[in-house]
C-alpha cells in the first residue's frame, strides 16, 4: 500500500493522528521524486548542451555522412530516437548539422552516377624493369566506358517523361493507348517464330 493509500485509509478509519504522522513521510516522498524527476531534466539538458560542441557537430555530420540511420546516430549518442527528435526541433544546430551531412552523401553518389553514366578516364602509374635490370615509371590512361545501365537509371530519373518504361499519349483514347503499348512490348521482347495470331 502506498503513503497516500495509507493516509486516505487511516482517515476513513478515524485514525487521525497515524495519518498525520505520514504526512511528513509523504512529502519527503514528493520531494524525493521531484529531485529526480529535476535531476533527469538536467541531464537531458546537460547532454543537449554536450552535442552542441563543435566536435560533438562534426562526429554527427560524419555519422550522416556514413548513411547511419536517425536511430544508429541516436544509439551511437547514448539516447533514444525520440530524444533526437526533440532535439532536431528544438535545436536548429543539430538538425542543420544532420541535413549537411546527408546531402554531402547525396551529392557524391549523384556525382559517382553521372560520372559511370559517362565514361571517364583514370591514370595508371606503373614501373617495369627493363632487361638491363634498370626500373621505369609509366604512367598510362585507361578510359573506363560510359556504362548503360547507370545512364538509364538517370535517364529514367532525371528526365521521366521521355524515359520511363511505359508511355502514355494523352490524345488518345485508353484503347489506342493499350493497342501502342502492345505493340511497344511486342518490339521491345522479339520472339522467333512468332505468327500473326501472336500479334493479334
Amino acid at each position: 500500500m502506498c503513503l497516500l493509500e495509507k493516509l486516505k485509509v487511516g482517515i476513513g478509519m478515524g485514525e487521525q493522528e497515524k495519518s498525520i504522522n505520514l504526512v511528513p513521510k509523504l512529502l519527503n516522498k514528493v520531494e524525493q521524486l521531484l529531485f529526480l524527476k529535476r535531476k533527469e531534466v538536467g541531464d537531458i539538458l546537460a547532454k543537449i548542451d554536450e552535442w552542441l560542441e563543435p566536435d560533438k557537430l562534426i562526429l554527427l555530420e560524419g555519422w550522416a555522412r556514413d548513411g547511419l540511420t536517425y536511430e544508429q546516430i541516436a544509439k551511437n549518442m547514448g539516447i533514444g530516437l525520440t530524444t533526437l527528435k526533440e532535439w532536431r526541433q528544438k535545436e536548429s544546430t543539430i538538425s542543420a548539422t544532420l541535413k549537411k551531412g546527408r546531402e554531402v552523401v547525396d551529392f557524391e553518389v549523384e556525382n559517382a552516377l553521372l560520372k559511370r553514366a559517362l565514361g571517364y578516364t583514370i591514370q595508371i602509374r606503373e614501373q617495369k624493369v627493363d632487361k638491363d635490370g634498370c626500373i621505369h615509371d609509366l604512367v598510362k590512361d585507361v578510359h573506363v566506358p560510359a556504362d548503360t545501365t547507370a545512364q538509364i537509371f538517370w535517364l529514367k530519373n532525371r528526365k521521366k517523361e521521355q524515359w520511363r518504361d511505359k508511355v502514355e499519349y494523352s490524345n488518345v483514347s485508353s484503347e489506342t493507348n493499350n493497342q501502342i503499348q502492345s505493340i511497344a512490348n511486342l518490339l521491345n521482347n522479339p520472339k522467333p517464330n512468332r505468327s500473326e495470331e501472336d500479334v493479334q
